[in-house]
């Protein structure tokens, strides 16, 4: 928490006043504060990419006031992974598939589309020992995209 002194709208080191930590269901709360302009400023989390600002800026507090609602919202970055496996008889079923053993494959998210793997563009991996693959450190908006080999 920042007591915004110059008015600027920006966190600056030697305006911060008060720090909290969120308890297991995300809710935190400043008490004793007097009035004044304040910002609240979110720490960023490995792993999370912020949905809303990271920070909130709360002109004249007054004496009494009570200020609810002063919400972040945060989304966790999410991975997809399989395995490739090599189908021995062509019959499109896996109880007689095997892991691949073969040169690796690249498996990739089409990001704009066109069914064609675009090297700089599509995220992407290859396939590992036994056919397994990941590809990690997707957000909201990898959300749908189709993924290809």
């Amino acid at each position: 928490l920042y007591k915004d002194a110059n008015h600027d709208n920006v966190a600056d080191a030697a305006e911060q006043v008060a720090q909290t930590t969120t308890d297991a269901s995300g809710f935190y709360q400043f008490t004793g504060l007097l009035p004044g302009d304040y910002l609240i400023k979110e720490e960023s989390q490995s792993g999370w990419t912020n949905v809303s600002p990271v920070q909130i800026d709360q002109d004249n507090l007054t004496s009494g006031q009570n200020l609810t609602d002063q919400d972040f919202v945060n989304f966790k970055f999410f991975s997809v992974s399989g395995t490739k496996y090599e189908d021995l008889t062509g019959n499109g079923k896996t109880a007689d598939d095997i892991p691949w053993s073969h040169d690796p494959v690249t498996i990739y998210i089409d990001e704009n589309d066109n069914h064609v793997f675009d090297p700089g563009v599509d995220l992407s991996t290859t396939t590992g020992a036994g056919g397994a693959w990941s590809i990690g450190g997707l957000t909201l908006a990898d959300v749908g995209k189709s993924i290809y080999e």
